[in-house]
C-alpha cells in the first residue's frame, strides 16, 4: 500500500465531490491510496476495492496539528471512490500525530477537520474572598456561645 500526498493533483472532479461533502469541515490535505497485489515474479495489480477493511494510518503533519488550546480539533476522512463521495470517521492520537482510519476502496482521500471552541468558565462576578466569610461565621458563632455561656452563668 502506498500512501502519497496529492497536493495539486486532485481532479477537478474529485475536489468538486470532496467540497459538496464537506459540511462544516475544512480541507486539510489531499492523499492518493494505492494498494498493490504482486504474485512472484508477475507484475503488480492495482486493487481498487478490498475484500475487507484495512486500517490505513498516516502522520499529520505539523500544519495540520492544533496547537491552540481554545479549540478542539476533530479529524475525518472523505473518499472519493467511483465518482461518490463518503464521509469516514478517523481517530487521532495527539502524542504521535496518527491519524487512523477503516476502508475497503482506494482512491483520492481528504483529510478534514473541525475547530470546535472549548467552553471558558463564565466569570461569576463574585469575588467575595471565602475566607473572609469563614472567619466572620467562626467569630460570630464564638460570640453567640459566649453569650449563652455567659447567660447560663449570670441566670443561677
Amino acid at each position: 500500500m502506498t500512501v502519497e500526498e496529492f497536493g495539486q493533483k486532485v481532479s477537478a472532479d474529485h475536489k468538486a465531490l470532496i467540497e459538496k461533502a464537506l459540511g462544516k469541515n475544512t480541507v486539510g490535505l489531499y492523499l492518493d491510496i494505492t494498494l498493490t497485489k504482486r504474485a512472484g515474479t508477475a507484475s503488480p495489480v492495482k486493487i481498487t476495492k478490498a475484500g475487507s477493511a484495512v486500517t490505513v494510518t498516516v502522520i499529520l503533519p505539523e500544519s495540520l496539528r492544533n496547537t491552540d488550546a481554545r479549540f478542539d480539533r476533530s479529524y475525518k476522512i472523505i473518499r472519493v471512490h467511483e465518482d461518490r463521495a463518503e464521509l469516514l470517521d478517523a481517530s487521532y492520537d495527539a502524542e504521535s500525530g496518527k491519524l487512523s482510519f477503516l476502508t475497503d476502496r482506494f482512491s483520492t482521500y481528504a483529510v478534514v477537520y473541525t475547530d470546535t471552541p472549548v467552553p471558558t468558565k463564565p466569570a461569576t462576578g463574585d469575588d467575595t474572598p471565602t475566607l473572609l466569610w469563614a472567619t466572620l461565621a467562626v467569630s460570630s458563632a464564638a460570640c453567640l456561645a459566649a453569650l449563652f455561656l455567659n447567660k447560663k452563668k449570670y441566670a443561677r
